[in-house]
C-alpha cells in the first residue's frame, strides 16, 4: 500500500526585533489568522522565469578614482606598511 504524502504550503519568513518587543506574539497572531484564512496560490515572480544575462567571464571594471581618493589610499597603504615594520621589531 502506497503512503500518501502531505504537502504543506511553506513560506519562510523571519521576524527581527529587539528582546521583549513582541516578536513571538506577533508571529503567533499571524499564524492563527493565516490558518483561518489560507492565502490563494500565487505564481512565481517573473524574475524566476527570465533567463539570466550571459556572462563574459571577465572582471567587473573598477570605478575611476578621484585624485583625493587616490591620495587617501596611498596614505593608508604607507601607514599600514609602517605599522608592519614597527611590529617586526
Amino acid at each position: 500500500m502506497a503512503k500518501s504524502t502531505f504537502e504543506r504550503a511553506y513560506d519562510p519568513s523571519r521576524t527581527v526585533g529587539h528582546v521583549d518587543h513582541g516578536k513571538t506574539t506577533l508571529t503567533a497572531a499571524i499564524t492563527v489568522i493565516s490558518a483561518h484564512q489560507p492565502a490563494p496560490p500565487r505564481a512565481a515572480p517573473a524574475f524566476f522565469a527570465e533567463p539570466s544575462p550571459p556572462t563574459t567571464g571577465g572582471l567587473t571594471p573598477m570605478r575611476p578614482r578621484t585624485p583625493a581618493q587616490r591620495q587617501a589610499a596611498e596614505r593608508k597603504r604607507k601607514a599600514q606598511k609602517l605599522a608592519r615594520r614597527k611590529n617586526r621589531r
